[in-house]
């Protein structure tokens, strides 16, 4: 095993701290960063986490006006001794060089290539989904999927049962709400609503961005028909995955179908 630090001790540590230190010693330009997360078996977990960390302190960056330390570069200048003073094309530089190497790594996966060419799943994505899911085959139906991604819909009520004028209890007619899963794996939803998003603004040309203007013309809320979309897409890339097969306009129609059915 390789040494870390002293302080830290990877038997306290639960996943997602793992990734985190070890993407912070990527981050940072320590060469143990890539050597110990081979050995943990985690390189696209920790590359991918680089990649956000820097991709989101950009974003704050950008949405703010001030002092750069203020707005959540604050990391990276404290461990990059190399930007002793904030400079935006080094910055963004850092920020291509850490997704060139996650889809580097993703890629000597041979599935990667074929979700690449699901509708709205760029390279990115499909380096962030791979050391998620694993396998598609932990999942038997796409109404499992969904509710791992924060897709499945689920019904809530409150104040289930009143009290009568005896003392007795009965089971109130109340109306239920219908609602997302709370407890699931927030970067596969964000994979999925990002993917939709990319439909919707960019991709007009895709056979599943007409079902999107299909639902707006029926009435639906924009809100419901993008979510619709994504939970189309997951179950479109849950597809292509089990069957090792590209993205093509009959998988769309097949999705459809099944998804009207569902």
């Amino acid at each position: 095993m390789l040494a870390l630090p002293t302080h830290v001790d990877l038997g306290l540590m639960d996943d997602g701290r793992l990734v985190g230190g070890v993407a912070g010693l990527l981050l940072v330009g320590d060469r143990r960063g890539l050597d110990l997360a081979r050995e943990l078996g985690v390189v696209l977990d920790a590359l991918g986490e680089r990649s956000r960390l820097l991709g989101a302190s950009l974003l704050r960056l950008v949405a703010h006006v001030g002092e750069p330390r203020d707005h959540g570069l604050g990391l990276i200048f404290t461990m990059v001794p190399s930007l002793p003073v904030f400079d935006p094309r080094r910055a963004l530089s850092m920020k291509e060089q850490a997704e060139q190497d996650l889809i580097r790594e993703s890629r000597k996966q041979p599935i990667t290539r074929l979700l690449e060419t699901a509708p709205g799943i760029g390279p990115i994505r499909v380096a962030r989904l791979l050391p998620i899911v694993v396998t598609p085959h932990r999942f038997r139906t796409r109404q499992q999927f969904w509710s791992y991604c924060g897709l499945g819909i689920v019904m809530r009520t409150s104040s289930d049962w009143i009290q009568t004028a005896d003392g007795g209890w009965i089971r109130a007619q109340v109306q239920r709400t219908r609602g997302l899963t709370r407890q699931h794996n927030h970067v596969l939803k964000d994979i999925f609503k990002g993917a939709a998003t990319t439909i919707v603004t960019l991709a007009p040309e895709d056979p599943i961005y007409v079902d999107y203007q299909r639902m707006l013309k029926a009435g639906t809320k924009p809100n419901l028909a993008k979510l619709t979309l994504a939970r189309k897409i997951a179950a479109t890339v849950l597809a292509m995955w089990k069957k090792e097969e590209r993205y093509t306009p009959e998988t769309a129609r097949r999705t459809r179908d099944l998804h009207r059915e569902g």
